[in-house]
């Protein structure tokens, strides 16, 4: 988590390192719901700490740490420190964690996206109705992390 919360694509479209260690929880909250999200039950605390135990072979590290990577730098370059932003410009995590799973399987996927298509796909997501109540009322219900996943990974899919 260090390592990657010190990416410096992260680091640019996240901002300041937190004191409070915010951005490390993000990126583990990133990375949880990535390799687990069918199995997501709150409380997430818990749920985070699950994931951790169950996910901690260097190979599969290897693969998400690739993923994690191309996913902030592509960002970065589409969107740039807005992506991650909403109404109050503070980072939104339930958004953020949205973008980055729903890019990162996109790169599961193997074939080359283009910044142009992430752009769009953003575009896509923060017009999409039901982004918003996914992402600003009640994120840690399972309905709530569902639904915002459903709607990136199917954004990013599209290009």
């Amino acid at each position: 988590l260090e390592r990657l919360n010190q990416i410096a694509a992260w680091r640019r479209i996240y901002g300041r390192v937190s004191p409070r260690l915010r951005d490390q929880e993000l990126v583990l909250r990133i990375l949880a719901l990535y390799l687990s999200a069918p199995t997501y039950k709150r409380p997430l605390k818990a749920f985070l700490n699950r994931v951790v135990e169950a996910h901690r072979t260097e190979g599969e590290n290897a693969v998400v740490t690739e993923h994690f990577t191309e996913a902030a730098q592509l960002i970065e370059t589409s969107a740039g420190r807005e992506a991650l932003r909403r109404q109050s410009g503070q980072v939104n995590a339930a958004f953020t964690e949205a973008l980055f799973v729903g890019l990162m399987r996109r790169l599961d996927q193997g074939r080359p996206i283009e910044a142009a298509s992430v752009r769009n796909a953003i575009a896509v997501i923060n017009n999409d109705s039901r982004m918003e109540t996914a992402v600003s009322r009640a994120t840690a219900d399972e309905e709530s992390v569902r639904s915002r996943l459903e709607i990136a990974t199917s954004a990013f899919a599209t290009v």
